[in-house]
């Protein structure tokens, strides 16, 4: 998990330098996107006080992520063109909630 959430360079898929969620070469916010930062939160919290425990590093570039997509979902609309296969998946705010709960739970 710590290597999955560090920041990619190019054309790799992960978190990238401006905190977006990235895959098949394009960013897709309101589908692979939420997956992810929802599975990353859950792993988080399972994790904790463990040896395999995220490291700061990675822990750090997720709060990162996941407040970039609050922030965007908050502010812009979220386009059916980054939605991949899910083009009417655009209330993932709402969807997100328990990804910040999990995420919350620990500090």
């Amino acid at each position: 998990m710590n290597n999955a959430l560090q920041i990619a360079k190019e054309w790799i898929n992960n978190i990238k330098p401006n905190f977006t969620a990235y895959y098949h070469r394009g960013v897709y916010a309101n589908a692979y996107g939420t997956g992810a930062l929802h599975t990353c939160s859950f792993i988080n919290l399972m994790l904790k006080d463990t040896v395999y425990e995220l490291s700061d590093s990675a822990r750090d570039n997720f709060k990162k992520a996941l407040k970039n997509f609050i922030k965007l979902s908050i502010v812009y609309e979220l386009s059916r063109t980054i939605g991949a296969r899910s083009p009417y998946f655009t209330n993932t705010l709402f969807l997100m909630r328990p990804t910040s709960t999990y995420f919350n739970k620990i500090k």
